[in-house]
């Protein structure tokens, strides 16, 4: 099918529909560099690497009329141009994270508009004597593990990379369609377990992902149930019968699955509130990566299983600080579904599942806290989870609007908000001849979530952001300094 029109997937429509002004569908990401980017150059990077490679860049959805949804489709704007998107905002000259923070959280309120492809990028001048790039992309155009790959793709490994495409752009020898070696390819940690889980080919997931949401949604889906079997059973027909008692099996095996999904319920906890449409975000410093690893395994655990765990520690000081009780709290993690191997399709789209992750507020110590944070993250590991999870979100992006928000709403009651893990390149990178100081970036929240985390791996260098919501968590500089904390005496008792 051409660039030109082509339609939305069931799952690319879940979140394009999804937005409240309370909770926008925007996945945004910063990247930092000490010292001013050349503007001109770096747009041209941008020209080349996103809307000229990623067709979802230049388009725009045009909304189904149908009541049932579904029949949306991604046209390409007549109109489009750059300097609709691309937007360059002055900080004071010197100023520090406080500020970029600020003025970060000002964007991350506001709605992208919905008359143009639904992307936006600012050049922040005057970030720490240098630049800041704060890009806000829409999840109905990518999942985030894809969109961080996107964003790293305007990065090379030497600093004169983008002026030796430009040169082969010029002499009509390049792919505009190639990608760029980003040494290890972001990605989740629990995401790089998944295809064992999967296993097979195309036909077999396909199949388990049809036995997994028909258990799922039988429990919940009420007077829409039968929709969503009729749909499945169709589907069941042209796959493989063996992998579909496979699959049922899987999820028989797993009864715990359901309980999180549908029976977990989450305690009441200062972090918990009414949702405004102010959020606020705040970031750690770099740690080293070797250093984490040392504590991580000190402790038989992962570096995730650690900045977890810290996270777990920050959320327990606030909720004690704020006079409530430590009680465990969920959060969901997106888990990636692509081949970690293999070129993003030019189509993007969503390819992800979520799992629920209970963070171990209840430990004591941030010893018993990393080893409760562990014993969760195997578990999910070695679960069949993100298999009926992906399910579910499919059958919602194929039924009813209203229908979706409500039970979308009802599954994101489930957690506090989303927590994200990018594994980014190990080696320095280069944007526009610069060298990237820091990356990280945050998922959206959905219904009554009131904060996100992302941990981000870049250049052996790990950090941690917090974003919330201002009526719930007006101050997550709080929530950081806590972390910190809680890192600060792993390791330290790990040097005992």
């Amino acid at each position: 099918m051409s660039d030109q029109k082509r339609p939305v997937s069931a799952v690319d429509s879940l979140w394009l529909h999804m937005d409240t002004p309370e909770n926008l569908m925007v996945i945004e990401g910063i990247m930092t560099f000490s010292e001013p980017l050349d503007f001109d150059r770096a747009v041209q990077v941008i020209k080349h690497r996103i809307p000229d490679r990623y067709p979802v860049f230049r388009q725009m959805p045009v909304p189904s009329q149908n009541p049932l949804g579904g029949g949306d489709y991604w046209v390409d704007d007549p109109d489009f141009d750059l300097a609709n998107h691309i937007h360059v905002l002055e900080l004071p000259a010197g100023s520090g994270d406080r500020a970029l923070q600020e003025l970060v959280s000002e964007q991350m309120s506001r709605p992208i508009p919905r008359d143009r492809p639904l992307w936006q990028a600012f050049f922040i001048n005057g970030y720490k004597g240098g630049t800041a790039l704060l890009s806000r992309f829409h999840h109905s155009m990518a999942d985030g593990t894809a969109l961080a790959r996107v964003l790293l793709e305007l990065t090379d490994d030497d600093p004169d990379g983008d002026l030796v495409e430009a040169a082969r752009l010029r002499e009509g020898g390049a792919n505009q369609g190639q990608t760029h070696d980003l040494g290890q390819a972001p990605h989740s940690r629990i995401g790089a377990r998944v295809d064992s889980l999967l296993g097979g080919e195309p036909e077999g997931r396909r199949s388990r992902f049809i036995s997994a949401v028909e258990s799922a949604t039988e429990s919940v889906a009420g007077p829409f149930v039968d929709r969503t079997k009729g749909a499945a059973a169709t589907a069941r027909k042209l796959t493989n019968p063996d992998a579909v008692n496979d699959a049922i099996a899987i999820a028989r095996r797993t009864p715990t699955i359901l309980d999180k999904l549908l029976v977990w319920q989450l305690p009441d906890n200062p972090i918990r509130g009414q949702v405004g449409v102010r959020k606020v975000a705040a970031w750690s410093q770099p740690y080293d990566l070797s250093e984490i690893k040392v504590t991580a395994r000190a402790h038989g655990a992962t570096v995730n299983d650690v900045m977890v765990a810290g996270i777990a520690g920050a959320l327990r000081q606030y909720t004690l600080e704020e006079g409530g009780t430590p009680q465990d709290m969920a959060t969901m993690v997106p888990v990636n579904l692509r081949p970690l191997d293999k070129p993003l399709p030019r189509e993007l789209g969503n390819r992800f599942a979520l799992v629920v992750l209970k963070l171990p507020l209840s430990g004591e110590t941030p010893a018993a806290r990393l080893a409760m944070t562990k014993a969760a993250m195997d578990d999910i590991k070695s679960s069949p989870e993100a298999l009926v999870t992906f399910g579910i979100i499919e059958t919602l992006g194929a039924i009813n609007a209203t229908v979706t928000k409500n039970m979308v709403s009802f599954f994101s009651g489930k957690g506090i908000g989303v927590t994200t893990n990018v594994i980014g390149p190990r080696n320095e990178r280069y944007f526009a001849g610069e060298p990237v100081q820091s990356v990280i970036g945050w998922a959206p929240s959905a219904g009554a979530q009131t904060l996100n985390e992302c941990i981000f791996s870049f250049d052996d260098r790990i950090q941690v952001g917090f974003k919330s919501d201002f009526a719930a968590i007006p101050q997550p500089q709080r929530l950081v300094d806590a972390f910190d904390h809680e890192i600060f005496e792993l390791m330290r008792t790990t040097q005992r």
